[in-house]
């Protein structure tokens, strides 16, 4: 399966973000979207990656919505954030087997 691309149909999916909300592609329905996906907050490059992020969040929600997949537990990724004003929506994927649903339907991996 390819990576998608710009325009392409997202596949669906109803998660929990980190601030408790059931959180689907829908919820984001008619507006432009970035989706990215990240290791989990345990990680030192991760972390700093997330920095970047955050410290340039205004400049990309000029032009989309943001969401953030974690592969950290909903209680870590509650923790990491919870001293930060971030202005986007993170969601805590949770392992199902041996991977990642939402990494696999999007087809990148358990980037492990």
């Amino acid at each position: 399966m390819a990576r998608l691309g710009v325009g392409d149909q997202a596949p669906g999916f109803e998660l929990e973000s980190i601030d408790g909300e059931k959180i689907s592609l829908s919820t984001f329905s008619g507006r432009k979207l970035v989706i990215l996906f990240g290791r989990y907050f345990g990680c030192p490059v991760c972390q700093l990656d997330f920095d970047e992020l955050c410290s340039n969040i205004d400049r990309i929600k000029e032009k989309a919505e943001l969401i953030f997949f974690t592969q950290s537990s909903q209680d870590s990724a509650r923790s990491y954030c919870s001293s930060m004003e971030l202005g986007f929506t993170v969601i805590p994927v949770p392992k199902v087997g041996d991977g990642y649903k939402v990494y696999n339907d999007y087809n990148v991996g358990n980037m492990g």
